[in-house]
């Protein structure tokens, strides 16, 4: 630790004290879902299961809701419903990472929990005509404990003397499998070209490449957040891509080996750059950023902007493979937090006043089915044109957002779970998924019906999330850490 880091540590501490009372009379502020103590949630840079607990690490912008300097935020649970906010686990205070944090990953290696992520300067130009440039770096740290990493050194920098990659690497997975490291991450080459790169190695910072795969023509303008994951002995792969047009930022996956374009992994308007983990019974958990870049139309027009934070963290998912049909289900923690419970047999149509937060479950649903939230938020199937779209049928609710469309051959479940700022439809046991804030003034739940079915309508408690009890940072080790960077790995 340095000075720079001991007073981003003040100025974080002193800016999520001043936001406290704020918080408390946020109406937007969610019962189950993480969200930023202050300033802005990015997605999430890491989660693993260690020494007894899970950590959740994200990128944590205290200091300013729209893209300020980034730190990793960072919480802990022992049961994915009692959370403890712990002190940031990385500051950016070398210089390597000055100008922020950025997207890396988690893995626990040694009885240690060791992180990589995405250091980044900025270089101004002094050109109004030439934009500035962003040079990055990979870095790693690693924790004895789980909360203090107090050691950081260079994994592989970029620019590299003239090489192949001299504008950016970035947005690190790092697994170890077969004795054997394995790094995937995007690079973007001296010529602009994009490239998705998997580094090897039988030492830890010493990688050689395996392959490259270009970005190719009509896959998007950017690519980050690669993941791979696996479900049984099936291996996925992950990406997030940034398009022109309407649908501009998309992410999927697809199974090893199989050709053709990504499966979506959600229909909504808030999700995006998703990383997996896995506890000690091999189940793999996926978070999703609920949120969206500025560039966005409805992005800065969000009322949270006001009071002084911006994203969340989607509700937690168990991908599970159903034959061939890879499967979305809320992690089965989130249960536990069902409360009262009412039960309705719905023939036609069919209006409720129902609690705030709840969760939904539709089933036994025949022909065409619509259901509208608070007035103004619509979800509907057509079995005719086998459609099922969201829509905003009330603007201001969604700020901007207005309406999406998926295929769906039938619809028969629907479990829709609605907290202050968001709702979260899983469609068919988890074949599809829709995630969506929406920003209703209520104070309860009004649900319109139109169709058959019947529901099960459960109010929803709340996480417990507490602040950890650290008001300095740990202290220094007894040397200085920060040596000179490693040698690139060979690109």
């Amino acid at each position: 630790m340095n000075g720079l880091s001991r007073t981003l540590f003040a100025f974080c501490r002193e800016a999520e004290t001043l936001q406290q009372g704020a918080n408390r009379t946020d109406p937007f502020r969610q019962w189950f879902h993480l969200m930023p103590p202050v300033g802005a949630m990015y997605p999430v840079s890491g989660f693993c299961r260690f020494d007894g607990a899970y950590h959740l690490f994200y990128q944590y912008s205290p200091f300013n809701v729209f893209d300020g300097l980034r730190l990793w935020g960072h919480y802990r649970s022992h049961d994915l419903l009692h959370w403890e906010q712990l002190p940031p686990a990385v500051y950016p205070d070398t210089r390597l990472d000055l100008h922020g944090a950025g997207r890396g990953s988690v893995w626990v290696e040694h009885g240690k929990l060791r992180l990589c992520y995405t250091g980044r300067v900025r270089l101004q130009t002094g050109d109004p005509a030439a934009p500035d440039q962003t040079i990055t770096s990979l870095l790693a740290a690693e924790s004895a404990d789980g909360t203090h990493f107090l050691v950081k050194d260079c994994v592989l920098c970029a620019p590299d003397g003239g090489g192949r990659y001299e504008q950016t690497v970035h947005d690190p997975k790092i697994w170890k499998e077969n004795g054997y490291y394995y790094l995937l991450l995007c690079a973007c080459r001296t010529d602009q070209q994009q490239e998705l790169v998997l580094l090897k190695g039988s030492e830890w910072g010493r990688f050689f490449p395996c392959f490259r795969v270009p970005l190719p023509t009509g896959a998007g303008d950017w690519w980050e957040a690669p993941e791979r994951f696996c479900l049984g002995d099936q291996v996925f792969w992950s990406l997030s891509v940034r398009h022109t047009g309407e649908n501009r930022f998309a992410c999927g996956y697809q199974k090893e080996g199989v050709r053709g374009s990504l499966h979506a992994w959600d229909a909504g308007f808030d999700f995006y750059a998703p990383q997996t983990g896995t506890d000690e019974s091999g189940r793999t958990l996926l978070w999703g950023w609920m949120g969206t870049p500025e560039e966005t139309p409805f992005c800065k027009n969000q009322p949270t902007v006001d009071c002084g934070w911006q994203y969340c963290v989607a509700l937690p998912r168990e991908p599970v493979l159903q034959g061939d049909v890879l499967l979305q289900r809320p992690a089965r923690e989130l249960f536990t937090l069902r409360q009262e419970r009412q039960t309705f047999c719905i023939e036609e149509s069919r209006f409720l006043s129902l609690p705030r937060h709840a969760d939904l479950e539709f089933t036994e649903i025949r022909g065409a089915f619509h259901v509208t939230l608070f007035g103004g938020y619509r979800l509907s199937y057509d079995p005719l044109a086998k459609i099922f779209t969201v829509c905003f049928t009330n603007r201001a609710l969604g700020c901007g957002r207005t309406a999406k469309q998926m295929p769906l051959s039938y619809l028969q479940t629907l479990s829709v779970f609605v907290d202050s700022s968001s709702v979260e439809c899983f469609v068919n046991g988890g074949e599809a998924v829709c995630t969506t804030r929406i920003y209703p003034t209520t104070p309860d739940l009004p649900v319109e019906i139109g169709g058959s079915c019947k529901l099960a309508a459960y109010a929803m408690g709340r996480y417990a999330i507490e602040a950890f009890p650290c008001d300095e940072l740990p202290h220094p080790p007894a040397t200085d850490p920060w040596g000179e960077p490693a040698e690139n790995a060979a690109m």
